[in-house]
């Protein structure tokens, strides 16, 4: 599981975020991000997510 996790964030979503010139940092199963990229962060990740998982549950916490 934690192979599929890391291929999945890793490779996956994190690759994809850099590629777009977001600057984001991951922990775990979790992205951090500007609020200011939250829309176009979120649109990556549940592509990734979408594409790889048949369900799964997606939450957002500001930091304040």
């Amino acid at each position: 599981m934690q192979r599929e996790e890391s291929r999945i964030f890793i490779d996956g979503i994190l690759k994809k975020l850099i590629d777009a010139g977001l600057d984001v940092l991951t922990k775990h199963d979790s992205v951090l991000f500007k609020e200011s990229d939250r829309v176009y962060v979120e649109h990556i990740v549940r592509s990734v997510l979408d594409h790889e998982l048949s369900a799964y549950q997606l939450s957002y916490d500001p930091l304040v």
